[in-house]
């Protein structure tokens, strides 16, 4: 097995290890905050989409593809490595987008994109930079990179590292490994990559203060509460769960 099939295939065990039910689920106890996080990470990138010609960077089930499709007539091409979720996303839209089924360091293109949507993508790489340059060559005139990222300065890892369930907030645990991260940012650790990468910033933010657990907040939080903690995640978005930034 090569070096590429070899990555592919640990793609596939972490896809179907998102896809798991029961005891294999990753959101196993938490799925009503699992799924609100999905929605809150699609709003922002319809709220960012800009132009027509869309580069969405490892779909995995398609919830934003299948979203972008309903909102806007956008051309959306995808490239997703997995041979799992390719299948699912095959599947699921057919000829309605271009699916690119390869490594994203395989891949080249001549066209130009308007958008390009890297939603908890850019953790997975040790070459971050290099990743974002081939990017910013992909984008049209006026076009930008719409980035989700795990903050490693969230609250409730500070929080977890003085009740001593971390070593440090950047700790990336057992699960993390599991679903293949290989770094935590902060905000300043993103700007720093996006502007070495030659993009520029135009805003950035957070995803919900998060203070607790995913697990103690499903058992003990009411929708409206979830909510609330998501609405002021711009206001503390250097302690937020996740970090967003806009760049062109």
């Amino acid at each position: 097995m090569n070096e590429d099939n070899k990555e592919i295939a640990v793609l596939d065990e972490i896809g179907k290890y998102f896809s798991g039910k029961g005891e294999n689920s990753f959101s196993k106890g938490w799925e009503r905050l699992y799924r609100k996080f999905n929605e809150e990470r699609i709003n922002l990138i319809l709220k960012y989409c800009s132009g027509r010609r869309i580069l969405e960077l490892g779909p995995a089930h398609g919830y934003v593809t299948e979203k972008l499709l309903s909102k806007c007539d956008f051309d959306i091409t995808v490239i997703e490595a997995s041979v799992y979720y390719d299948s699912i996303l095959k599947t699921k839209f057919g000829s309605k987008i271009k699916i690119i089924h390869d490594l994203i360091e395989n891949v080249s293109f001549e066209e130009k994109f308007d958008t390009i949507v890297n939603s908890h993508f850019l953790e997975h790489f040790d070459n971050r930079v290099e990743l974002l340059k081939k990017l910013r060559s992909w984008l049209a005139k006026d076009g930008r990179v719409i980035t989700i990222v795990p903050n490693g300065n969230s609250l409730h890892r500070i929080i977890g590292t003085c009740l001593g369930h971390l070593q440090s907030p950047w700790e990336i645990n057992e699960k993390e490994q599991k679903i293949g991260h290989k770094k935590l940012y902060t905000m300043q650790e993103l700007n720093t990559d996006i502007s070495s990468a030659g993009l520029i910033v135009f805003k950035q933010g957070g995803l919900m203060l998060k203070p607790l657990s995913n697990l103690q907040i499903e058992s003990n939080w009411s929708d409206e509460l979830i909510d609330a903690f998501f609405k002021i995640g711009d206001t503390f978005a250097n302690y937020s769960a996740e970090l967003y930034a806009i760049a062109k």
